[in-house]
This record gives C-alpha cells, sequence and structure tokens, in this order.
C-alpha cells in the first residue's frame, strides 16, 4: 500500500498559504509580519503564532547567527480558540526568490543550478542551504527546551520548496514543499535515499509546467545524471486550479 503524507495537525493547504505568506517577512518587500504576531490570513485554517523570523540570513539574538546571504524564514506554531500555543507543532516556512535580489538569483543559479557549495567570488562565506540547515537546527534546539516531544516540518515555494527539502532531508523532517527543484547537491546520497524512501513524510508539489521547480525534478541540464524521481513528487497541470487539485488528490 502506498505511503500518504502525513502532515501532522497542518493541513496541506495551509502549508501552501505559509509558504506563499513567508515571502513578504522579505525587508526588499516590506518586512511583514512580527515575533510573537497572531498570523490568521485568507483561507488559512487556524490562527498561528509567529515564534522567530530570520531576514537577510540572520537570525538569534541580535541577529549574531547565519549570514546576510538574502534568505527569509518564518517560524509559526497552531493557536488554539482559545488563544493557547501548541508549541508541540512547529513549522519553518523559508521564502522562495525575489528576483529583484541579486543575492537569491546568485543562489538559484550557482548552489541550485551549478551545485557550488559558496557563491562565486566568496564575497558571501554562507550559502542560503547552508543557513537554513543551521537556522533549523537553531530553531529545533529552541523548542525542544519547551516541548521535548515536539513534532517540526519545513515549507516552501520555489527556492524555498528546495531549502525545505534539504533542511528537512538532513534533520528527517516533515517536508512539504511546493515547485521545489530538488537539492541534489545539498544533500548526501543516504539523505536523498532517506527521502525517497519516505513518501510519508516527503512531498513536492509540481506543476508540470514549471520550468524552474521541476529542475532536478524531471530535467537536469546534464541531462538525466541529476535527477532524482519518486513517489514524493506529486505533479498537476498548469491552468488547473490549486484547489481543485488538493481536492482530487488523496493525502
Amino acid at each position: 500500500m502506498e505511503k500518504q503524507l502525513n502532515s501532522h495537525l497542518i493541513p496541506l493547504r495551509d502549508y501552501n498559504i505559509l509558504s506563499d505568506e513567508v515571502y513578504i517577512t522579505d525587508p526588499k518587500k516590506g518586512s511583514n509580519y512580527l515575533i510573537n504576531g497572531n498570523f490568521h490570513p485568507k483561507n488559512i485554517s487556524q490562527s498561528y503564532r509567529i515564534l522567530d523570523i530570520s531576514r537577510n540570513g540572520t537570525y538569534g539574538p541580535h541577529h549574531k547567527y547565519g549570514a546576510k546571504n538574502g534568505m527569509q524564514a518564518m517560524t509559526v506554531a497552531p493557536v488554539d480558540k482559545k488563544g493557547k500555543v501548541d508549541y508541540g507543532h512547529i513549522t519553518i516556512a523559508y521564502a522562495g526568490t525575489n528576483t529583484a535580489d541579486k543575492a537569491d538569483v546568485r543562489t538559484d543559479l550557482e548552489n541550485i543550478v551549478a551545485g557550488l557549495p559558496v557563491y562565486v567570488g566568496n564575497e558571501i562565506k554562507q550559502s542560503q542551504f547552508t543557513t537554513a540547515k543551521s537556522y533549523a537546527k537553531y530553531i529545533q534546539t529552541k523548542y525542544k527546551k519547551k516541548m521535548p516531544n515536539a513534532k517540526f516540518s519545513v515549507t516552501g515555494h520555489s527556492l524555498g520548496g528546495s531549502l525545505a527539502l534539504a533542511v528537512g532531508g538532513k534533520y528527517h523532517l516533515q517536508t512539504v514543499a511546493f515547485n521545489g527543484p530538488f537539492p541534489i547537491y545539498n544533500l548526501t546520497p543516504l539523505q536523498i535515499l532517506y527521502i525517497k524512501n519516505h513518501p510519508e513524510k516527503f512531498a513536492d508539489y509540481l506543476n508540470e509546467d514549471d520550468f524552474i521547480g521541476n529542475y532536478h525534478n524531471n530535467w537536469s541540464m546534464n541531462k538525466s545524471r541529476n535527477v532524482v524521481h519518486g513517489s514524493f513528487q506529486h505533479y498537476y497541470k498548469n491552468g488547473n486550479n490549486f484547489e481543485e487539485f488538493l481536492r482530487k488528490k488523496p493525502h
């Protein structure tokens, strides 16, 4: 029997909304949302508390961790009708490419396409993939002190989906990506195998007509050598309303 995605208490549509809303934490897009604020955008199933935000790749007290490399991320937890935060289910959403930010564009070209560990010229010492992983470790360490049995998940769209897959593959976290190029250069062979063997924990929802999102999923400039296939990948056609796709697809 095929394993189905187990998304804890977070509905798939909520992951989709979180992966979209995290874009506007970007200082270049207004830095909307504040830590400790409640978060309830249109069509989301429940309120969330914003526990933490990484802007431009820095995080922690006085932004002392990470690197200024363009990465944006937001950490949230569900809030019940009485206003109580559920620290047992924490989600990190990673933002995708801001085409106006050369650090994001260079991440796409140099880390995803070319597979370089750092940016060309070394003017930025830490890639967004390295920062995304260290940020996830920071969040897990911080909130496991409050809730030792807490479950963590990651999500994101496009570049953000690629970051989420890299983080989820490293730490074995529930991962829901949307049009995320597979981060083949930012995972070990064992981590790639883990993702392929655990479709109940990993999902990448891919528009068949999204040229960028399908990179390393069903095409690569290196032909078939750097393409990963697995039942964690779920394809839908361009022009189909994603809501219709959600209704038709069992989860």
